[in-house]
């Protein structure tokens, strides 16, 4: 099991989550934008101590700009901005002294075949393992390392949904398991973060870096699929992932829905009731 906090947005932020990680003995990977660390080095200094200990940094890309990332066409020149951006990270990150191995795309969704085997492929020229922004777990069958899956954790709504897919996933046999979280904004949960970690030691996971266990499944033999067996990211999946996240929010609109209905129908007989006795 491996946690990737995204976007390192403030000292405090990232603290909260290096606490939880030191205290529950893990180590957790950062994935960090460049532009951040220019804006405030006080937050690069704080990441080197936490790679000195043994968590991982990972690049988030320079921009993490929408106009460039998170596109629903794509083009080669959109292609080449994209590659710049995550060169210009790559280079600002080593600077400063972050040992890379692992990329985290910016939204983690593409659409389009063609576009999305093209954008993995050119990542992986620079990395060996990449990130999305999926649910799902990675099994030894259907892992492309360019485009590793991650279960986001963005609010309480969806930590049960978490937890069964752990449990989901250990019934598989090998597996990766990525929690992707934001640890920078308000509907991040600490206790959520650490009520995970310890439901994933009682079911006997193994917690790593985005490279530990990257270097343990190449060991034993994992083997990348290829980007065209890929299946393309549709509205079907897009309408999925917003259900996942929000499922208890749905669940619960739902029986208020239902006791609305059943109200309104009694209220509707008591009505044509009264009518026919008058």
């Amino acid at each position: 099991m491996t946690i990737i906090d995204d976007d390192s947005s403030s000292l405090q932020a990232i603290d909260t989550v290096k606490r939880i990680a030191d205290s529950h003995k893990v180590k957790v990977t950062f994935g960090v934008i460049a532009k951040r660390l220019e804006d405030d080095p006080a937050i690069a200094a704080r990441l080197m101590t936490f790679q000195e200990e043994g968590h991982e940094i990972a690049s988030h890309s320079y921009s993490h700009s929408p106009s460039i990332w998170s596109r629903r066409e794509y083009s080669d020149g959109l292609l080449v901005k994209m590659e710049e951006d995550l060169v210009k990270a790559d280079h600002i990150l080593r600077e400063n002294g972050f040992h890379l191995s692992s990329f985290v795309y910016p939204y983690g969704k593409f659409y389009g075949k063609e576009y999305r085997g093209k954008i993995i492929d050119m990542v992986q020229k620079h990395y060996p393992v990449a990130f999305n922004a999926r649910g799902g777990f990675n099994h030894s069958n259907n892992t492309c390392f360019g485009y590793v899956g991650r279960l986001p954790m963005r609010s309480h709504n969806n930590l049960s949904m978490i937890k069964l897919q752990m449990r989901h996933a250990m019934r598989k046999g090998d597996c990766w398991f990525v929690v992707l979280t934001h640890s920078g904004m308000a509907n991040f949960s600490p206790s959520d973060l650490e009520e995970i970690i310890e439901y994933g030691r009682t079911k006997g996971f193994t917690f790593m870096t985005a490279t530990e266990a990257l270097q343990y499944w190449q060991k034993t033999g994992w083997q990348s699929m290829s980007v065209d067996q890929l299946k393309d990211f549709s509205l079907f999946d897009e309408g999925w992932d917003f259900l996942y996240l929000h499922f208890f929010t749905f669940l619960f609109a739902f029986h208020v829905l239902v006791f609305l209905v059943v109200i309104a129908i009694i209220l509707i007989k008591k009505r044509l009731k009264n009518a026919q006795k008058k």
